[in-house]
């Protein structure tokens, strides 16, 4: 569902719940997979039925082949001869055919001539518009398809046609075989025509039940996609709700969450965030009441006491703007978290004993690690519908500002340009992200005192290859995808803040323009990141001259 929601600037903005977006994708992608499901089985299915058809109609024309009579049918060759006792003992013995196989339409026998011309003998047929008669010739005036007359022309042995096949007298899946005389001559060809339309409602009928069954899935999927939604989210809808109930100042309230992951420990340090601020406030409230009872006290008696008033005074004025901008804080609920944990550790951390300073540390970094990961879905998702907007940048310039940009660590880097780099066609932001993760990588985990980051860039095909290497710690080959995917580091959560987006984010903006990005490394030698990028008709840029090796540190 959409819901309203109302902007610093006042403005009311619409916007789909985290339960509705759960529960469209759970749907979509159940959806989808039972639609791919279905419609291979239906090919599977439809395949084999209609290699079944096939089937029973090589059986049907084999067998009956056998029963002609090839003496009786060697006499019929007068167009005069289909009334005589041979004509109409074939004749009779094809009808009983016919309506012993009820789904076939036409059974006759063609002879083969020694011009190689195929004609009538036989048809089944009773209605005189639709019989062939005696010595009629089947060739392409009756619409027969090349191929066919060429297979008839050296027909030995049972055949059924591989697909429809079209003549004056309709669509047809049709089978045909050979049979013989006493003396072991072929004679003619018994052909059994079963009409296009026969197999496709065969084949339909499955179709019609795949629906409903499809219709069917979309029901539960639509069932299963709420119920999962709602599960995901029921825990964060409690914070939310929790976390404005504190904000319009009910600090008795507490955050009420059955989980033991991410959410379930913030809401515990949320808890405990919420305690430790109201027994803060309560005592500060004493303490202010107390100094209230002696300035009133003590105002009668001596005047050099004002001094200590006014500061008491200015001590009750900062508490209440302390009291307002730590309850405006609040109505966010993630950036509260973040904001009233810094405004407790910087106004209030003397008040506070041991345990409460390290919850408050705890609760700071979760905070953080959950704002860092929200802004990087988000981040991640705006970069996945965007549309870049491409310009011709030079990435020689952009390499040289990541460098400046680098500030000084407690290790020394020599970040050196390997060769000219070329002018490519892309949004200036995007290259610059890059080359910002990449460096950032590099220094980061950098496990030597002495630095070495080397960027290059070659032709490749139709692609400039580019590359970073570093001389750090390496990467077992195991982690070499697992590195890109979002959210993945190769650090312990507790020994590292790291949200695990930026080598996400490169391979993202490097698949947007059609390009690819792996790694190459060796544990204890270092590792070379490689991404590629479209050519597009830009040639190197030669106007820059190259630039010395940078260092740092």
């Amino acid at each position: 569902m959409r819901t309203n929601k109302l902007n610093s600037d006042g403005k009311t903005s619409r916007y789909f719940s985290l339960q509705t977006k759960l529960t469209l994708s759970f749907s979509i992608l159940l959806i989808t997979a039972s639609a791919v499901s279905i419609f291979v089985l239906y090919q599977i299915v439809r395949k084999e039925s209609r290699e079944s058809i096939r089937q029973q109609i090589y059986d049907i024309v084999s067998i009956s082949a056998l029963q002609i009579d090839g003496d009786a049918h060697s006499t019929l060759v007068d167009p005069n001869q289909e009334n005589n006792a041979a004509y109409t003992q074939i004749k009779d013995l094809l009808q009983n055919i016919r309506r012993q196989e009820t789904d076939i339409h036409y059974i006759y026998t063609w002879r083969r001539n020694t011009d190689g011309k195929i004609s009538f003998v036989v048809d089944a047929e009773t209605d005189p518009n639709k019989m062939s008669h005696l010595g009629e010739s089947y060739d392409s005036a009756d619409g027969a398809e090349p191929y066919l007359l060429a297979e008839l022309a050296v027909l030995n042995h049972p055949m059924v046609d591989k697909k429809f096949t079209r003549d004056k007298w309709g669509i047809w899946l049709s089978g045909y075989a050979p049979f013989y005389r006493s003396d072991g001559k072929m004679e003619g060809i018994l052909g059994i025509d079963i009409a296009a339309k026969n197999v496709i409602a065969r084949e339909r009928e499955f179709l019609y039940v795949a629906l409903v069954v499809f219709g069917i899935t979309i029901l539960m999927a639509s069932m299963l996609g709420r119920f999962l939604g709602r599960k995901l989210t029921a825990p964060i809808i409690k914070l939310t709700i929790g976390s404005e109930q504190i904000a319009q100042g009910d600090l008795n309230h507490r955050v009420v969450v059955q989980s033991s992951d991410e959410v379930g420990r913030l809401a515990e340090s949320f808890n405990r965030m919420t305690e430790s601020l109201q027994k803060t406030i309560m005592d500060r409230n004493q303490e202010i009441a107390s100094r209230k009872e002696a300035e009133d006290m003590l105002e009668a008696l001596n005047k050099d006491l004002e001094s200590t008033i006014q500061q008491l005074t200015q001590a009750n004025r900062e508490l209440k703007e302390f009291t307002y901008i730590a309850a405006h804080d609040l109505k966010s609920p993630i950036r509260a978290i973040g904001s009233l944990a810094g405004i407790i550790s910087n106004d209030c951390r003397h008040l506070l004993n041991e345990q409460c300073k390290i919850h408050l540390d705890m609760l700071v970094q979760r905070a953080q690690r959950l704002n860092d990961f929200i802004n990087g879905i988000l981040k991640y998702s705006n970069l996945e519908h965007s549309v870049p907007q491409k310009e011709k940048v030079d990435t020689n310039k952009i390499a040289k500002d990541m460098i400046d940009q680098i500030g000084i660590t407690n290790k020394t880097f020599e970040i050196t340009v390997g060769n000219q780099l070329p002018v490519i066609l892309c949004q200036k932001t995007h290259i610059t992200q890059i080359f910002e993760s990449l460096l950032d990588n590099s220094i980061k985990y950098m496990d030597k005192p002495n630095g070495l980051i080397r960027i290059n860039c070659i032709e490749q095909n139709d692609f400039w290859q580019f590359s970073v290497t570093d001389n750090g710690p390496g990467i077992d080959k195991k982690y070499f995808d697992t590195i890109f995917q979002i959210f993945q580091t190769l650090n312990r959560r507790d020994t590292s803040e790291a949200a695990g987006i930026g080598l996400s984010f490169v391979r993202k903006i490097v698949e947007l323009y059609g390009g690819k990005v792996w790694v190459e490394s060796k544990i204890g030698e270092g590792s070379t990141f490689f991404f590629t990028l479209p050519q597009q008709e830009l040639e190197f840029n030669h106007s820059n001259p190259l630039y010395s090796p940078a260092k740092l540190g």
